[in-house]
């Protein structure tokens, strides 16, 4: 059984830009995505070329999304 870590796959989303394709209405989530972004890019940056650059980011955001469906 393989596990996979929510750190990996948010770093996985930054680096294949999915984050552009997000939609929002608040802006301070706009904000934490953002940082969030920069913060992955940078340490990608630092890692000089190790794949495992993920590791010393901070936890990714926590969002609740609600759904909401007409009947």
């Amino acid at each position: 059984m393989a596990i996979v870590a929510n750190k990996f796959l948010c770093a996985l989303r930054v680096k294949l830009g999915f984050y552009r394709h997000l939609r929002y209405s608040h802006a301070q989530l706009q904000y934490q995505i953002m940082e969030y972004v920069s913060e992955v890019e940078l340490a990608a940056a630092k890692a000089d070329g190790e794949v495992d650059y993920w590791i010393v980011v901070k936890d990714p955001l926590k969002v609740r999304l609600s759904l909401k469906f007409r009947q």
